[in-house]
């Protein structure tokens, strides 16, 4: 019950913050990530629709403007340890 009133509450204050961001016109930075686990065939030609696919729908956003695609190749998902754009990433968002 608690998690459903913390969740409501996150909605309805993102909501009030996006409605009055839309009336300012402000474009929030946002990033994206990619990653496949191989750079084999398939998962290269995967890695680069992931990262078409951000491009197009970030900028189809007039409410977003992309700062940087960040992108892990041929890194196992498992373990956070090895995909040094991931580390890059979150420490960026927490500056």
């Amino acid at each position: 019950m608690n998690i459903e009133i913390r969740n409501s509450e996150a909605t309805e204050r993102y909501m009030k913050l996006n409605e009055a961001s839309r009336k300012r016109k402000v474009k929030h930075r946002v990033a994206a990530y990619c990653r496949v686990s191989t750079d084999r065939g398939a998962q290269a030609c995967s890695f680069e629709s992931q990262r078409r696919y951000f491009e197009e729908y970030i900028s189809s956003r007039n409410d977003w403007l992309l700062s940087k695609i960040f992108a892990d190749e041929g890194l196992s998902g498992t373990s956070t340890d090895k995909r040094s754009e991931f580390k890059c990433m979150v420490a960026a968002a927490l500056r």
